[in-house]
């Protein structure tokens, strides 16, 4: 779980700086290995506040809710 935390920093951190598509490639990536029972509370909230800020033409956007569904 921690390691997805960092992850979500990075992607918002890459997404402030303008690399949106990587942004969303990390996180997505990083949600996706978690077992299902880390896929809440902190590390959801952080993913899902990436992918909200993220604009809908991003590449990557649909793979991070895709990661998020349930």
């Amino acid at each position: 779980m921690t390691r997805a935390l960092i992850a979500d920093d990075t992607g918002t951190c890459r997404a402030h700086d303008g690399d949106r598509e990587e942004a969303a490639r990390i996180a997505a990536q990083a949600y996706a290995e978690l077992p299902v029972a880390y896929r809440s509370g902190l590390t959801r909230t952080r993913a899902l506040a990436l992918h909200h800020s993220l604009p809908h033409h991003t590449r990557g956007r649909d793979d991070l809710a895709a990661a998020l569904a349930p």
